[in-house]
């Protein structure tokens, strides 16, 4: 005769309009649903642990799995106006045997919105493919996701290095698990750390109260630096090769720079594994007998020629 939900506790309770027996209640007969006719979303009660509250009414405890397909259906159960039960067919027994029949879906007497705030449980860097994939306790707004309100550091408290995100791709579907793929220059950010990202010992997220929304507008809970900024579960280290990607030269400097698709070590480069042609198929072309790079990881190397390579740069038709 009547149903009340509450999202914050995940409870549903239905009063029937007598003594009913409880043994004989099949959670998989209710049906919750947007509308009272031709819904245009339902989801089926499943997997839920159920009690009898006084002689009519039964319990029903919504599993975690389940309340996140509830939330994530944005047109179901978001206020009193979409939020009917429907009971099928033999979903339950009264004292006398008699089976349930079929009920026309009714709206709900008193509905409850979720008033807490999702947490971020885990997460998994990937500096193969610059990408964050962020669990949380319960389904998010994955258009509500703010990436300038998340950095990433090297230690819980006092880190050493850190990099503010400002840019990124971000998964389109509401979840618990939301892929972001961050920028190049964010991803190269990180990579150019020498103490950050590295594995889960020095990778730390922090993220402010406002950078994720759950479906019914709750601020997650903010991870703090010195606090409870959380550590990775995993870090996928970065195994693509950079690639050279443009050069310039400034003869008059004697300085050739190279922009390579992520940062690399200028210490680490050799000179003289560099060739300087005309064309892409050579006809002339003169290979570097020296020069120096120096600096920190950076996606930019300047190499100081040697005088004797720009004169013959100078010389040669290139």
């Amino acid at each position: 005769v009547a149903f009340d939900l509450d999202l914050g506790s995940g409870v549903l309770d239905l009063e029937f309009s007598e003594i009913v027996n409880f043994g004989t209640f099949t959670e998989t007969q209710v049906i919750l649903q947007n509308a009272a006719i031709s819904p245009s979303t339902s989801v089926v009660i499943t997997s839920s642990s159920t009690s009898l509250t006084g002689t009519n009414v039964v319990r029903v405890t919504l599993t975690a799995v389940l309340l996140d397909e509830i939330k994530a259906q944005p047109d179901l159960a978001a206020d009193n106006s979409s939020t009917f039960v429907r009971l099928l067919a033999n979903s339950i027994e009264d004292s006398a045997a008699n089976a349930a029949l079929a009920a026309v879906a009714i709206g709900v007497r008193t509905f409850v919105q979720d008033g807490i705030g999702p947490q971020l449980v885990s997460f998994v860097l990937n500096m193969d493919t610059g990408t964050l994939a962020l669990t949380f306790s319960e389904t998010v707004l994955a258009s509500s996701l703010q990436i300038a309100g998340f950095a990433l550091q090297s230690s819980l408290a006092s880190p050493a290095q850190s990099v503010t995100f400002t840019a990124a791709n971000v998964s389109t579907v509401d979840s618990t698990e939301i892929d972001v793929t961050l920028s190049v220059t964010d991803a190269n950010a990180l990579r150019a750390q020498d103490s950050l990202a590295i594995n889960v010992t020095n990778s730390f997220l922090t993220l402010q109260a406002g950078a994720v929304k759950d479906t019914a507008l709750n601020d997650v809970v903010a991870l703090v630096s010195d606090i409870n900024a959380l550590q990775a579960a995993n870090v996928i280290a970065d195994t693509t090769p950079a690639t050279l990607d443009a050069f310039s030269l400034d003869l008059d400097a004697l300085v050739l720079t190279l922009q390579f698709s992520q940062p690399v070590e200028p210490t680490l480069l050799v000179p003289t594994g560099l060739t300087l042609q005309d064309q892409l198929s050579a006809a002339v072309s003169l290979a570097l007998t020296g020069g120096t790079a120096e600096g920190d990881l950076s996606t930019a190397v300047a190499i100081q020629l040697s005088v004797e390579d720009a004169n013959e740069i100078k010389r040669l038709p290139l």
